[in-house]
C-alpha cells in the first residue's frame, strides 16, 4: 500500500494549525488559529498564531 504525504499548501511546513479562520480585513487575509504540536498529547500546546497575506497575492504569507 502506498503512503501519501499531505503537505501545508501555503504556510511554512513546520506549522501545524488544524483549525484556521480566515477572515478579510481591506485588501488582506488573515488566518488565525490554534497552534498545536506536532505529536502533541493534547491540543493547543503552543499559542495562538496569525498570517496573513494580500487577497492578491496568496503566495506570500506573513
Amino acid at each position: 500500500m502506498e503512503s501519501t504525504v499531505i503537505q501545508n499548501p501555503y504556510l511554512p511546513l513546520y506549522e501545524y494549525i488544524p483549525d484556521g479562520e480566515p477572515h478579510v480585513f481591506g485588501n488582506r487575509l488573515y488566518l488565525y488559529g490554534s497552534h498545536d504540536r506536532f505529536g502533541g498529547e493534547k491540543f493547543c500546546m503552543n499559542h495562538y498564531v496569525c498570517y496573513s497575506a494580500d487577497i492578491h497575492d496568496l503566495t506570500a504569507w506573513k
